[in-house]
């Protein structure tokens, strides 16, 4: 028991440490492409237990504290990381395949990795190589659609570091390739980088102030806040700030403020939609001005032209000058604030109203935030299952796995913002979980009456999907008739339950928000 307790507590210290950027080298410094090095994955409770205690100091210092939670922007913030690590299970060939093929056929030299000087260079490697590609993705347009997910909280909490976008993996990995032409071995570079990653979900919060001369030479979170106080084009350091100073694109945090999130907000509580909102603004954009600004211009009613819009996709959204101060850093030191601990408030406190904070057609009811939190929690439960095991399966299988828990994060996400259309979306998705669930009890009671059947690509989905409910190991059928009862039982559960919300959320709708909506639209005319 003693030596139980002290494997838990060891495995606990150094999932702790990673989030510091604190591991042991030999774990990733090494060029074996059947690495186990799953940092990301493996912090998950961490990343939950980080939200949960800084939930719970919100709670207790109410009024005497900036760090805020709101439960719908919660939601959706996690909603987003899981729709976006679910696009990197599908994508996972972007991050592997061009980094393997350099380092395999194009290499310089063949770095011996258990060096000090080794792991120093790669550190440094990655952490520039993240510099470039987030200065980058905050100067193109094409590129900020996948950043702008990130940077759409209003909120700056540890919930808001999980706010990913699914296309930035499409590009930021292309930016670490000149490591692999020095010759680092996937493997370090990934160890390094989920490292990097990690780093920088500690920073995302306000409970910390300032961290005296730490400030100098690392990101902190007070240097973050800038970079998410609009229009947060500063700061774009992973884990040493050293480079926005050098290369002239830090901002000091000089008074705290309560204004976070998007220059123009976001607007919704849907994953999806959250993802892909600066490409729809783009598409409805229909003059740049030709410094290559957009939506500056006046607007006219030309039709959606594909080369117009490609041309906007590609211009400039910011532009930085070129600079290069790398004594910067030194005389940082001498700056009275490097050794200041405390950021004064700003006079008079500035904030900004957040969307679904006062008007009454974003407020959800008391029973559809029940409703939608149950649902969520299970979906969070299902993904975890299929995102931990995705290896087990086919690719086209965890495609298949992955349309019930998106769309429900989608449906969760419109009935949170009081969407009139979530009533239509959840309904269908209640009758195809339910149907899901029936055919799997049918196949169950089949399969112990003693007809055969083959465990094929829909009867795998249906076991992973139930897998989470019943406790059971995925993709095994056992003959037992217990599960085929429970299943209908939990689908005509779900299905009661739908139901008596639907009939309070249409009494709401009647009841406000349609009048609501009705006067807003009549105050917008006159």
């Amino acid at each position: 028991l003693i030596s139980m307790e002290s494997t838990v507590m060891t495995s606990f210290l150094k999932g702790l440490g990673r989030m510091f950027y604190i591991a042991d080298p030999a774990e990733f410094m090494h060029s074996r492409l059947d690495s186990k090095t799953q940092y990301v994955s493996d912090a998950i409770p961490f990343f939950i237990l980080f939200v949960l205690v800084e939930y719970v100091f919100a709670r207790i210092r109410k009024g005497k504290t900036q760090v805020q939670y709101n439960a719908q922007e919660t939601i959706c913030s996690i909603s987003l990381g899981i729709v976006q690590q679910s696009g990197d299970v599908l994508l996972r060939g972007i991050a592997l395949y061009p980094y393997v093929y350099v380092y395999e056929n194009y290499r310089i030299f063949d770095i011996p990795l258990t060096t000090t000087w080794a792991y120093v260079v790669l550190f440094l490697g990655v952490d520039f190589g993240y510099y470039l590609m987030h200065r980058c993705a905050h100067v193109y347009h094409f590129m900020w659609i996948g950043h702008s997910v990130h940077h759409s909280g209003e909120y700056y909490n540890f919930a808001t570091a999980l706010r990913q976008g699914t296309t930035q993996a499409l590009y930021s990995r292309f930016f670490y390739l000149p490591l692999a032409l020095l010759g680092f071995p996937f493997a370090a570079y990934a160890g390094h980088n989920s490292l990097n990653t990690l780093y920088q979900f500690w920073i995302h919060t306000e409970v910390i102030d300032r961290l005296g001369p730490l400030e100098v030479i690392f990101n902190t979170p007070s240097h973050h806040r800038m970079h998410h106080r609009p229009p947060g084009n500063c700061n774009y350091a992973g884990v040493l700030i050293i480079w926005d100073r050098i290369f002239g694109t830090f901002v000091e945090e000089k008074d705290r403020r309560d204004v976070y999130g998007l220059a123009k907000p976001l607007g919704t509580f849907n994953p999806l939609l959250a993802n892909y909102q600066h490409a729809l603004r783009m598409m409805s954009i229909n003059n740049v001005r030709t410094s290559g600004s957009v939506g500056r211009g006046e607007q006219d009613s030309k039709p959606f032209d594909l080369s117009y819009f490609l041309s906007v996709f590609f211009t400039h959204r910011h532009n930085h000058r070129l600079v290069f101060k790398p004594l910067s850093v030194f005389k940082a030191f001498l700056s009275p604030t490097a050794w200041s601990f405390t950021v004064p408030m700003s006079e008079p406190f500035k904030t900004r109203e957040k969307y679904g904070a006062s008007s009454p057609t974003n407020r959800p009811l008391y029973s559809v935030k029940i409703y939608t939190f149950l649902n969520f929690i299970v979906t969070l439960l299902l993904t975890l299952q299929v995102l931990l095991r995705h290896k087990e399966v086919p690719l086209y299988h965890v495609v298949l796995l992955m349309i019930i828990p998106v769309w429900s994060l989608v449906s969760i996400g419109m009935l949170n913002e009081c969407n009139p259309y979530s009533l239509k979306v959840e309904t269908r998705r209640v009758l195809v979980v339910t149907a899901w669930l029936v055919l799997y009890s049918v196949l169950k009671v089949l399969g112990s009456m003693g007809y055969e059947y083959q465990s094929g690509n829909a009867i795998v989905g249906i076991k992973m999907f139930n897998s989470v409910m019943f406790l059971e190991s995925p993709f095994y059928l056992d003959d037992g008739l217990l599960t085929a009862p429970l299943t209908s039982m939990y689908a005509v559960m779900i299905f009661t339950l739908w139901m008596v919300t639907r009939h309070k959320i249409r009494a709401h709708y009647r009841k406000v928000c349609e009048p609501v909506a009705s006067r807003e639209r009549k105050e917008k005319v006159a």
